[in-house]
């Protein structure tokens, strides 16, 4: 309750945004966690971790390209972050998404999978 206070009061304070975000992603309310996600993306481009939470309510709705994505984007920003690559490995290992890897090009794949420096 105490970050759903503070955002509303400062909907821009990055603390609020993402305690907010997953007080909303655990009812299940995956739009206004979201919506608190991408503010901290936009407070702050550089937190990892804004990127990382906002993968979590399109994985929810099957939208594994965004959650892709997000992660690649969390990776991108702090290459050892395990978890990232965690959820990318259990995303790609889903019957529905199969088809898509299997059409990714391999040049494509070796890049993304990339170890970190």
């Amino acid at each position: 309750m105490h970050y759903r206070r503070v955002h509303d009061s400062d909907p821009l304070q990055f603390g609020a945004l993402c305690g907010a975000g997953l007080l909303y992603a655990q009812p299940g309310d995956p739009d206004r966690a979201l919506q608190c996600f991408t503010g901290g993306c936009r407070a702050r481009p550089w937190a990892f971790i804004s990127h990382f939470n906002r993968g979590v309510a399109p994985q929810w709705r099957g939208h594994h390209e965004a959650t892709l994505a997000s992660d690649g984007q969390a990776r991108s920003l702090q290459p050892d972050f395990a978890e990232a690559y965690f959820r990318r490995g259990n995303v790609l290992n889903r019957p529905d998404t199969w088809s898509a890897m299997l059409n990714t090009s391999t040049t494509d794949r070796r890049s993304d999978d990339a170890a970190p420096p």
